[in-house]
């Protein structure tokens, strides 16, 4: 998945999913869960590339600048 940047002055409310385990008797039992976040400014964020592409037409994301090192050979 493609890793965006939350853009200047912006907040963005995420939440992610978890693994939550669940104390049943006799044993605990896994269940699936959520996990919500607050990321401003700068932050780094992996969503699915449709769901990134929609937030950066709207002005929350950013596509963040690839950095290319070439090592001197």
């Amino acid at each position: 998945m493609p890793v965006y940047v939350v853009a200047e002055g912006r907040e963005l409310s995420h939440s992610e999913r978890v693994d939550v385990l669940v104390p049943t008797f006799p044993k605990a039992t896994v269940a699936v869960g959520y996990e919500g976040r607050m990321l401003s400014e700068g932050d780094d964020v992996e969503l699915p590339e449709s769901e990134g592409q929609r937030l950066v037409d709207a002005g929350v994301l950013e596509v963040p600048k690839a950095s290319r090192r070439r090592s001197k050979k």
